[in-house]
């Protein structure tokens, strides 16, 4: 079944990001899928780059597996396949990006562009000097323009 022969599908999306590894991502989606998932929603969670760990915790927290959605792994075709076959049985889609935000080629952000999937930034800004969260907040916020 290729995607040009499937009915229209809709569905909500969010792609959890961060400025770099470490700041929440997992914790964030997990927790985000969760709560959904316990009101009720089909919660249909991918993971960005190669990852074994991570998808076993967003599969305990929203009750579904949890596949690779990379657009250098999967190429574009299979990534929005994967985004359609989700939407059609989901109420929302959850994408945690890799490492930080633009990092890789294609990066997270190129995926949440390709597909116009908004972002939700993770900045543990406690660990950062305040220079650092400002940049952040202004690179991220700048983002797509």
């Amino acid at each position: 079944m290729t995607l040009a022969t499937t009915a229209a599908a809709r569905c909500p999306a969010l792609l959890i990001a961060a400025p770099a590894s470490g700041q929440g991502k997992t914790t964030v989606t997990a927790a985000l899928a969760r709560l959904h998932a316990r009101q009720g929603r089909r919660v249909r969670v991918f993971k960005c780059g190669p990852d074994f760990l991570d998808p076993h915790w967003h599969q305990l927290a929203s009750g579904a597996p949890v596949h690779q959605l990379d657009l250098w792994m999967n190429g574009e075709a299979d990534c929005a396949q994967r985004l359609h076959d989700a939407a059609r049985e989901s109420d929302l889609i959850l994408i945690e990006g890799v490492m930080g935000l633009f990092d890789g080629n294609p990066s997270a952000a190129d995926l949440a562009r390709y597909f116009a999937v908004p972002v939700l930034a993770v900045v543990d800004a406690p660990a950062m000097p305040t220079c650092c969260v400002t940049a952040c907040t202004m690179w991220m916020t700048g983002w797509g323009r």
